[in-house]
């Protein structure tokens, strides 16, 4: 097989799960162990099988194809890196002439070829960022050795537990594979088995009601008795078929949990929209009454400085006795007074302003913060109220659990096995 192969149109690896199962706890043994005592390959031509755990085979492309195309590719990368870099450099030179050559008469021909240069060396230049990109991606994909993140993906399924393999298939996101494509079902079962088993200890060992709260919340979202846990559990038809009896005490919980999260919900939001409302009503009338306040100190500072002007133009001006004369010192004298006098008053109203301001906003932000105040006292009591009602499910809850995980790990019976009988024996 050759080189210089994209990765997602080359069949890289696939997986296949063996025809015969080991036991779970075997299993669950084998992911204490190192990698290479997990994992063994042999190589045949050109594809690497890899034995995972002794459940799995993951087949790739030889190690030597792999080390080629990650040899190519980081070539590539390389190539066009500096292919980028030569013409950018080609396309910035040709831009930089054309510039520094337009204010010169008689370089318009030149001008016609370098800025033309420049805008090919532009294009060509992201042609070869482009490809750089793409080549640094194809080599960080083919160097992924897939044997040793299938491996880790499975060790993560055990040390994380059933919620969390079914969370992951549910949202998409398990990598490098779904989890139902690199576990049996043999270990699917027991991972849900000791899902349901730390449910039921969890049930017998809560301290307090806020664990209570947290636990019953977790089990009707995600318990082991919900229909997507047992949709994905890989039990048998037996298994569900028992299960099945215990599924719609289970449901009845899980709809009360539904209506007292919904009325709760619903009742919270109609204490949100109204401290809502009340706050962007304070904060409006807020801005109203600071406006109104600025307004008003901006008029008297504005007549306060008129004032003071008009006293200066007419100071020196005696029309009752016109026959006087006031010396320039005089003048120069009342001149300072007044101007004096128009500081104190300005510096009056700037207090007075500042008060009002202060005062009037700290009115209003104590109102908005009694607002929130009670709105989030009123919050919290109603989740306080949906918590104790859903609490008064608990001791039910947990008997059910308990009952259904005693009756999904009783002892199967065993079969009876009747001789054979044969017609040409003669009973005596």
């Amino acid at each position: 097989m050759s080189v210089n192969l994209d990765f997602y149109e080359a069949d890289v690896f696939e997986v296949t799960k063996e025809e015969t199962e080991q036991s779970y706890e075997t299993s669950q043994e084998l992911q204490e162990r190192p990698l290479h005592q997990r994992i063994t390959q042999f190589t045949h031509d050109s594809l690497t099988t890899h034995v995972i755990d002794n459940v799995l085979r993951v087949k790739t492309l030889s190690d030597y194809i792999l080390a080629q195309n990650v040899i190519h590719w980081t070539k590539v990368s390389s190539e066009r890196k500096w292919s980028a870099l030569g013409y950018f450099a080609l396309s910035a030179l040709s831009a930089g002439i054309g510039f520094l050559l337009g204010s010169f008469p008689g370089a318009l021909p030149v001008q016609f070829i370098a800025i033309p240069l420049a805008v090919i060396g532009g294009v060509i230049t992201i042609y070869h960022l482009v490809g750089f990109a793409k080549a640094c991606s194809q080599a960080k994909l083919w160097k992924q050795n897939h044997a040793v993140d299938v491996a880790h993906q499975r060790s993560d399924a055990f040390e994380k537990g059933f919620v969390h393999i079914l969370n992951s298939d549910r949202a998409n996101t398990s990598t490098p594979l779904p989890f139902t494509t690199i576990l049996t079902k043999t270990e699917i079962q027991g991972l849900y088995t000791d899902y349901f088993y730390k449910t039921v200890q969890a049930f017998q060992t809560t301290r307090d009601e806020a664990e209570e709260i947290s636990l019953l919340h977790c089990v009707a979202q995600r318990g082991p008795l919900s229909e997507k846990a047992l949709t994905y559990a890989a039990l048998s038809k037996e298994e569900l078929s028992m299960l099945t009896r215990f599924r719609s005490r289970y449901e009845t919980f899980a709809s009360n949990y539904r209506n007292a999260n919904k009325r709760v919900d619903e009742e919270r939001k109609v204490v949100r929209e109204a401290a809502s409302k009340e706050i962007a009503e304070a904060k409006k009338e807020k801005k109203e009454a600071l406006g109104s306040i600025e307004k008003n100190y901006l008029q008297l500072r504005k007549m306060i400085q008129e004032t003071t002007e008009s006293q200066i133009r007419n100071n020196g001006q005696m029309p009752d006795s016109p026959e006087l004369v006031i010396s320039d010192r005089e003048i120069e004298r009342k001149n300072e007074q007044i101007v004096k006098k128009g500081r104190a008053q300005l510096k009056k109203a700037e207090e007075n302003y500042r008060k009002a301001r202060e005062g009037t906003a700290k009115s209003f932000d104590d109102r908005i913060q009694k607002a929130q105040t009670e709105r989030d006292e009123k919050l919290k009591a109603l989740l306080q109220n949906g918590d104790s009602l859903i609490l008064t499910f608990f001791d039910e809850v947990a008997e059910l659990h308990q009952e259904a995980y005693d009756a999904l790990t009783a002892p199967k019976p065993e079969e009876k096995v009747f001789p054979e009988i044969h017609p040409d024996i003669k009973w005596a």
